[in-house]
């Protein structure tokens, strides 16, 4: 353990990639979630083509106040700086590629 502990709790290299992609992560796990409870309460139909599509982009622009809180607030917790750039990164990392 001794030898181990300084890698374990160290800050990663790209603290801002990591942290967008943890944002990310968590914006796309809500507005999944999100949409399986529309869809087993019957507010999206199923049955209609496009609408289950529709409806993940639509709650995936709803959820990027999420995604961005996520990822700013544990950019802070690893005394991050830019946390402008940190909120902007997290909002292109997705839909950019």
């Amino acid at each position: 353990w001794k030898l181990i502990h300084g890698d374990v709790f160290r800050f990663p290299e790209f603290p801002v990639l990591f942290c967008a992609s943890v944002g990310t992560g968590v914006q796309l796990i809500v507005a999944t979630f999100f949409l399986l409870g529309l869809a087993l309460t019957n507010l999206i139909s199923t049955t209609r083509r496009g609408s289950i599509l529709a409806g993940l982009v639509i709650l995936y622009c709803l959820t990027c106040s999420i995604g961005s809180f996520v990822s700013t607030r544990l950019y802070f917790q690893m005394n991050g700086k830019a946390w402008v750039r940190c909120v902007l990164f997290t909002a292109g990392l997705f839909p950019v590629p």
